[in-house]
């Protein structure tokens, strides 16, 4: 009897937090120092397009209507899975990437 993978991959969810929260061992996740990303709008639909240049693949969409906040928690959401950075931790860590600057469509977030 074999087990089904979304079970394998609770499983696996629960070993990696009983791991992260309770022996509170070290996870170095490989992560840039800053990300550059471009916006680009859909007026027709009121979202925006957020990717990154340097990162193909590196891509979520906004509500134009999105609070800074919330567009600062899609936007770490995507750079944690693009680079595979387990959701037993990225959802019990801060956000570490924040805006910079802001250059026509284009902005940059970093680590804080």
């Amino acid at each position: 009897m074999t087990m089904s993978s979304s079970f394998q991959d609770q499983l696996e969810y629960v070993k990696g937090l009983f791991l992260y929260k309770i022996f509170n061992k070290k996870i170095s996740p490989v992560l840039p120092k800053s990300v550059k990303v471009e916006y680009h709008e859909d007026k027709k639909k009121g979202t925006i397009l957020i990717s990154s240049p340097d990162y193909l693949g590196l891509q979520t969409v906004i509500k134009k209507s999105d609070s800074e906040e919330k567009v600062i928690q899609i936007v770490n959401d995507a750079i944690f899975t693009y680079f595979g950075i387990p959701r037993y931790i990225s959802l019990h860590t801060k956000n570490l990437f924040l805006p910079l600057k802001l250059k026509g469509n284009k902005k940059e977030f970093a680590i804080a």
